[in-house]
């Protein structure tokens, strides 16, 4: 029985569209439980006063947006075929989503040197490491992105 490529492509396509409707979904889910349980996790009292945290706290925030609107609808586009009405819309969603990805990024980098800035030994380095201004760093942080 000989295969042709048009035959070949349509079974890719159709063995895609099953890899989308049965795995996408249970990952969305466990996804979005998992940043919840960051958000319970990283608000208690003593965390909250770690300038570390507050960088995790917002990259959490910001992950949800991103699994919302990026693999939500990826999950719509490719797994049950259903589009966008508007190209105004596509567009608005892919900013908040590529914005949203460069936020996260962002923020994790600012954990990172935040936690450098707290172990090190100069005190002009430690200063950095401090609460006021990873609450100001996490609000700019989504202007540049």
């Amino acid at each position: 029985m000989d295969v042709t490529l048009n035959d070949t492509i349509y079974i890719l396509e159709r063995i895609t569209i099953h890899v989308y409707r049965i795995s996408f979904p249970p990952l969305i889910i466990l996804s979005i439980i998992g940043h919840i349980l960051n958000l319970i996790l990283f608000t208690r009292p003593n965390l909250i006063s770690n300038s570390c945290c507050n960088y995790c706290l917002a990259a959490s925030c910001v992950t949800i947006v991103e699994i919302l609107v990026g693999q939500l609808f990826r999950l719509l586009h490719n797994g049950f075929n259903i589009d966008w009405p508007y190209l105004w819309l596509c567009r608005v969603r892919l900013w908040i989503l590529y914005s949203a990805y460069l936020t996260s990024a962002g923020l994790i980098t600012l954990a990172s040197l935040d936690r450098f800035a707290s172990s090190c030994y100069q005190v002009k380095y430690r200063r950095w490491a401090n609460v006021k201004i990873a609450r100001r760093l996490i609000s700019i942080v989504p202007i540049v992105a």
